[in-house]
């Protein structure tokens, strides 16, 4: 019920920003992404994977003003282990990850955290179980 809950809010607020974009300008530089994932799991926890990191593109895009970033995805000690970095609009302090990425990992058992960059940008840290 819970994930349906969510599912409804994030296309209600992609209705939202679909309206937003065709009212903005054209002209607005585009991010340049790089992804990247090595990872071996079960069907369903591997579309939850690429959920977070598609929910995490569509963040920066929408959010960050930024011109480059990185996705990436690896096991490390029993663990997925999802990185995003980025080089636009950052957290401020005290900011909670944001819902639509911090609900779908905490389904998996999971947990999100943000890092603060010293200038611009950001970087988040997700953490899976069962990998």
């Amino acid at each position: 019920m819970r994930r349906e809950y969510d599912e409804v809010r994030a296309y209600l607020r992609w209705l939202v920003d679909l309206e937003r974009r065709e009212a903005a300008p054209r002209d607005v530089a585009a991010t340049s992404f790089t992804v990247h994932a090595e990872l071996a799991s079960p069907g369903p926890l591997v579309e939850h994977i690429l959920q977070i990191m598609l929910e995490a593109v569509r963040n920066v895009r929408r959010h960050a003003q930024a011109t480059s970033a990185t996705i990436s995805a690896s096991t490390a000690e029993e663990r997925i282990r999802i990185i995003v970095d980025y080089d636009g609009v950052g957290f401020d302090q005290g900011a909670q990850p944001p819902w639509t990425i911090a609900s779908r990992v905490a389904e998996c058992g999971g947990d999100v955290r943000i890092v603060r960059a010293a200038s611009r940008g950001a970087h988040l840290l997700i953490e899976i179980p069962g990998a």
